[in-house]
């Protein structure tokens, strides 16, 4: 169970506390009744037993209906809250009809009735329906009863069982909205990535392209003409095709270099921005020349995964001269017995330009915490 909570993402979980709260206290009430009724001795206490289970079953189902439509904008059907209001009904006749010896039942059947109809309709009522409800609670209280404290005191606690209700899906529905404006940001962020992409392309090898195509249309003209000169467009030709293709490496291995110090720099920022508390612990400057640029693109993956698939809440960044490592708090075990699955194509990727530059690539999954670790050399510590 522990895991299970643990797996999931934080707004899952939120959703998961409110969602079960709400229902909690539906199930609290039909307890209470139960307690306060006891042993039914009688048919019309096992009448009332029936009664208010079904009409905590009815309560949850059109509960979590309106919880639904709170959060998605579903359409709440009329039949669940039509029977709900028959055996709202149902409470007060019995209420009408028992003997109030063993049980006062005025107050055990009819206001626990009363009570869970006005939790499930809660985050249906907004505005001018809550004040209606609460002053309708009141008025039905007082025609069974026939006590004005005992009316305004239920009608009170109907209102605020409406705004507590209504205050906590407000609160869901801020988490969601949240949530998917994350995920826009995230789309986005990869869409103006792809635009930055195709711009620097665009501007190292269209210019080059173009300017091929014109010499290489030139040569061709002075072929038959002037082949010495046909001879150098064509060199010019190759030395430009050897640039653009030189160029486009360089935006292919990581538009044109990563600096550590500022990938450092901005995974934090990046982190501390997504609610992760993040350490850094030793110097940038600690890490021999050759392997910073490695290390800066396992800095950008590791925290790019850290974002995507955990849910972590620290994070700590260890730069020195011996490695670098990435460790967090919130990586949950995949139920997967594929080992390469866990590892990933990006890592996979990322181990191959560690290994090219002569350093180790290592990870280590315990529980929720996991490690992301390059090992320099001896030899180029040393250096």
């Amino acid at each position: 169970m522990s895991r299970t909570w643990h797996s999931r993402s934080q707004v899952d979980r939120v959703a998961l506390y409110t969602i079960g709260s709400l229902h909690a206290i539906v199930w609290m009430f039909v307890v209470v009744f139960l307690a306060g009724l006891g042993l039914p001795r009688s048919p019309i206490e096992f009448a009332a037993l029936a009664v208010i289970l079904a009409t905590g079953a009815t309560a949850a189902y059109v509960l979590q209906l309106g919880i639904r439509r709170c959060r998605y904008g579903t359409t709440v059907q009329a039949w669940p809250v039509v029977i709900l209001g028959a055996l709202l009904a149902s409470a007060v006749l019995l209420a009408a009809f028992g003997n109030g010896e063993a049980v006062n039942w005025e107050v055990q059947v009819s206001h626990s009735a009363l009570v869970l109809s006005v939790l499930a309709v809660s985050p249906l009522a907004s505005g001018r329906r809550a004040a209606a409800i609460a002053v309708g609670a009141a008025l039905l209280s007082y025609v069974i009863v026939g006590e004005a404290p005992l009316a305004l005191l239920l009608g009170g606690a109907a209102l605020f069982l409406i705004a507590t209700t209504r205050i906590s899906l407000w609160m869901l529905r801020v988490v969601d909205q949240l949530d998917a404006a994350r995920a826009k940001e995230a789309a986005l962020s990869v869409a103006e990535e792809r635009l930055r992409f195709a711009r620097d392309l665009h501007d190292v090898v269209g210019r080059a392209l173009s300017v091929i195509s014109v010499k290489s249309e030139l040569a061709t003209v002075l072929a038959d003409r002037d082949a010495e000169r046909a001879a150098e467009q064509m060199r010019e030709v190759r030395e430009l095709a050897n640039d653009s293709l030189r160029e486009m490496r360089q935006l292919v291995r990581g538009y044109r270099g990563l600096d550590l110090a500022a990938e450092v720099d901005g995974a934090r920022a990046l982190l501390q921005s997504a609610g992760i508390e993040v350490t850094v612990v030793g110097n940038v400057a600690a890490v021999p020349e050759r392997f910073r640029e490695p290390a800066a693109w396992m800095v950008r993956e590791g925290v790019t995964n850290i974002l995507r698939h955990s849910v972590a809440r620290t994070c700590t960044i260890t730069v020195a001269a011996d490695g670098i490592s990435l460790h967090n708090d919130g990586a949950p075990q995949k139920e997967t017995d594929d080992a390469d699955a866990d590892y990933g194509n990006g890592l996979a990727g990322l181990a191959e330009r560690m290994s090219a530059a002569g350093a180790a690539l290592s990870s280590r999954h315990s529980g929720m915490e996991f490690e992301l670790r390059a090992e320099f050399p001896q030899a180029e510590r040393e250096a």
